[in-house]
């Protein structure tokens, strides 16, 4: 174990050093949140790959694969398609709209400050939700070295907020390259490995219901797959990395490139999964990738995918730290509050919500760990809040600031109420269809808005 702490400790102060490294891309704190737009797409594929792939993607996939076989596969899955249809659809109006947030987009689209507040509120809680997941699949890390699950978890979440109090986005793109390169090829040779020590018979032994696509019934596919696709459009860390590219190309096809590579690496975190609950029978589902890794991969191997996935942990908490920034410094406190706020006094604000929010992300994992459950949650209250306002606002002009605030506040209630079986719909995703109608309904009752030339 000692030779495996070693190479994890190593690799992480590589990816810091990275991480101060990136800060001379950050003179002022609007390049601290878009890297000055020198991404390049090869950046900024990387960095799409490892906002998922060190968590949800890797540890969770391989949960849900340890439960319902290869279908386990279906969040990566959606995972992929979200970046295959936002790089294709969203692009170009984020990369030549000039705005650094959606609330941006907002307060232009529609005037005033109270639409803008919404995505400015439901943003933050939303990715305080995906930075919970982050750090329970830091948490799942440190019990594979045998910490109990409650420190683990704290630990986890003080080397996040570290890590976010000194890179910029540019450096958690940089790394996350690095990053990803390492999973991928992690999992390639880890799957490989497993098989080559009797994977084949291991899944011919077990039940035919293992190896079906669609083993459980349409709310769970749902739930799987197409919150992850409709959030992205409204998803903060998604919108900065569109408009940090060198050149809209870069943004466009880092992003489709990214999806097509995650489709069929989705389903290798799942062949693992489903390996690990065979051979350690009664295992905790959500423990079983890291007992593969550690008990039955080299030990060179093992360190590099323990190194990798904690590190892009890091990155992407990174990238969720400078969201809940962009949302609360940029657009309530700078954009309302105090226009003329200096870049030290926002660095330093947007530093002490980094450890409000990795506190309250903290208590949210202890209650929940349930990887793909987390960000379940957080993909639903960010698409029923905001995803009607910003997509049907750019496509239809009659939309005013009465429709978007009613239909904010109506999916979002819709959305908690179904969650928390208050009321009962097939889909909690389908309270979009009440922030749709709502949306039609109270812009069509109220006086529409005089759009700007």
């Amino acid at each position: 174990m000692s030779p495996i702490i070693l190479i994890v400790a190593l690799y992480l102060l590589a990816m810091i050093g990275i991480g101060i490294y990136g800060r001379k891309y950050a003179s002022n704190f609007n390049d601290y949140l878009t890297t000055g737009k020198r991404a390049t797409m090869l950046m900024i594929m990387g960095s799409a790959i490892g906002a998922h792939i060190g968590s949800g993607f890797v540890v969770g996939g391989s949960e849900a694969g340890a439960v319902f076989g290869v279908a386990g596969a279906w969040y990566g899955i959606g995972c992929g398609l979200c970046y295959i249809i936002v790089g294709s659809a969203l692009s170009k109006f984020a990369y030549t709209s000039g705005y650094v947030t959606i609330s941006d987009y907002f307060k232009a689209r529609y005037g005033g400050n109270t639409t803008r507040l919404i995505f400015s509120i439901a943003t933050p809680v939303s990715a305080s939700c995906s930075l919970a997941a982050q750090i329970a699949a830091g948490a799942s890390i440190f019990a594979a070295f045998g910490i109990p699950g409650a420190w683990g978890a704290i630990i986890a979440t003080a080397v996040v907020i570290f890590y976010s109090c000194i890179s910029g986005l540019w450096g958690a793109y940089m790394t996350s390259v690095i990053q990803t390169g390492i999973i991928l090829l992690g999992l390639i040779l880890g799957v490989g490995f497993i098989f080559a020590q009797g994977a084949a018979q291991v899944f011919a032994s077990m039940p035919a219901g293992a190896f079906r696509l669609l083993p459980f019934n349409s709310a769970i596919w749902v739930a799987m797959v197409i919150p992850t696709i409709t959030a992205a459009f409204v998803d903060q860390s998604v919108f900065q990395r569109l408009i940090s590219g060198k050149n809209q190309k870069a943004s466009q096809w880092g992003h489709i490139i990214a999806g097509l590579l995650l489709i069929p690496v989705a389903f290798l975190p799942a062949l693992i999964g489903m390996y690990g609950s065979a051979i350690f029978p009664g295992a905790d589902p959500s423990t079983v990738f890291w007992m593969v890794v550690m008990e039955k991969m080299p030990m060179v191997l093992a360190a590099l995918i323990v190194a990798a996935v904690l590190s892009a942990v890091m990155s992407t908490c990174d990238v969720i730290f400078l969201a809940i920034s962009a949302c609360l410094v940029h657009d309530v406190y700078k954009g309302i509050l105090r226009p003329d706020a200096s870049d030290k006094q926002c660095q330093w604000l947007a530093f002490s919500f980094n450890i409000l929010a990795g506190v309250f992300a903290l208590l949210l994992a202890l209650r929940l760990t349930n990887i793909i459950s987390i960000l379940s949650i957080a993909y639903t209250v960010i698409s029923s809040g905001c995803l009607i306002p910003f997509v049907v606002g750019i496509v239809w002009k009659r939309g005013n600031q009465a429709g978007a605030v009613s239909s904010a506040v109506v999916g979002i209630i819709v959305a908690l109420a179904s969650f928390f079986g208050f009321i009962n719909l097939p889909f909690d995703i389908l309270s979009l269809a009440a922030a749709l109608l709502t949306y039609i309904v109270v812009s069509l009752l109220t006086k529409p808005r005089v759009l700007p030339e």
